[in-house]
Formats: structure tokens, C-alpha cells, sequence
């Protein structure tokens, strides 16, 4: 499920201007707080993120390479075709020549996302908008109004956390 992080901060201060009362949100900051919460769901949840790139292969490609630091390869194309490969410590070895890659990464704290692809469909804009909804209260000292969104936040994964991990099953370009 791809979400949009900018969406996820627009609807979590619709949510908060209509349940909460409050007139002005600061909308860089609540940006800032979407994206902590889909790191959150990734790093702390177990809802991997999965990306695809383009990279030039000499037969190596060392994982530094990669634009994200890798926690598991499953795909590699040439040509539209999925062809063989293998990891070692370092580095992927696969075919040579322009190869795509599709693997699962876990975001930095600190990252600002537009677009995150989870491999859950479970996961979606609410469950995101949900988090920053809560830390955004909490950023304000606003420790009611957090427990009512954090508790929101953690019904939802709950009831996600039964969509399994499927390897990349879910990815989508």
C-alpha cells in the first residue's frame, strides 16, 4: 500500500481542527510527525517498506550502492525478466549491465518521505494520520487529546497486525 505522507499530515489535521478545536496546526511540523509515525509502523510495528530502483551492475553491486540501506532483497530484473542472484556480506551478485532491484528497507529516523510503499495493505493514510495526530499532541503538551489519538493508533495496528508479511507480494510501482 503506498501512502502518501503529505496526505496522511493534511488529514490528520482535518482530524484535529474538527475534534480537537484547534485553530492553527502547524502543517511543517505535523509533516514531520507523519513521517515519524510511518517510520514507526516500520521500525517498531514490523510493517517493512519495499522500493524498487534502476542500478548499473558489473556483476557486483555493493549494498552502499543502493539508495536505502537494504533488510532483504527479493527481486531482481533485466530487461522486464527476473533473473538469478545471490547475497553475500557486502554486496549483491547478479547479472551485468541495468539491472532493477526490489527490496525491503527500514527508514531512518529523521527521513522525510512523500511516498512510502509498505508491504502490508493493511496499513493505510488513517493508520498514519493517527500517528502524527498523537504526536503532534504530544509535541503540544496536549496529553489528553494524545492519549485519544495514541489509543487510535494502536487499535489500528492491532487489527492490521493480522495482514502477514508476504515477502514483497504486496509491491507496487
Amino acid at each position: 500500500m503506498i501512502i502518501n505522507t503529505k496526505e496522511a499530515a493534511e488529514l490528520a489535521a482535518e482530524y484535529l481542527t474538527k475534534q480537537n478545536s484547534l485553530r492553527h496546526i502547524d502543517k511543517e511540523l505535523l509533516l514531520k510527525c507523519a513521517n515519524l509515525s510511518a517510520v514507526e509502523l516500520a521500525r517498531l510495528y514490523g510493517f517493512p517498506l519495499i522500493t524498487y530502483e534502476t542500478i548499473e551492475s558489473d556483476g557486483r553491486i555493493p549494498y552502499g550502492r543502493l539508495s536505502k540501506i537494504p533488510v532483504d532483497i527479493f527481486q531482481v530484473l533485466q530487461n522486464g525478466r527476473e533473473v538469478e542472484f545471490s547475497l553475500y556480506d557486502d554486496y549483491l551478485l547478479t547479472e551485468q549491465g541495468k539491472v532493477g532491484v526490489s527490496y525491503i528497507y527500514l527508514p531512518q529516523y529523521g527521513e522525510i518521505n512523500d511516498r512510502l510503499n509498505f508491504d502490508s495493505d493493511g496499513v493505510e493514510t488513517a493508520t498514519v494520520s493517527y500517528g502524527a495526530a498523537a504526536d503532534y499532541c504530544l509535541k503540544l503538551r496536549l496529553f489528553e487529546e494524545y492519549a485519544k489519538w495514541n489509543e487510535l493508533y494502536k487499535e489500528i495496528i492491532s487489527r492490521t497486525k493480522g495482514s502477514k508479511f508476504q515477502g514483497g507480494q504486496n509491491f507496487q510501482i
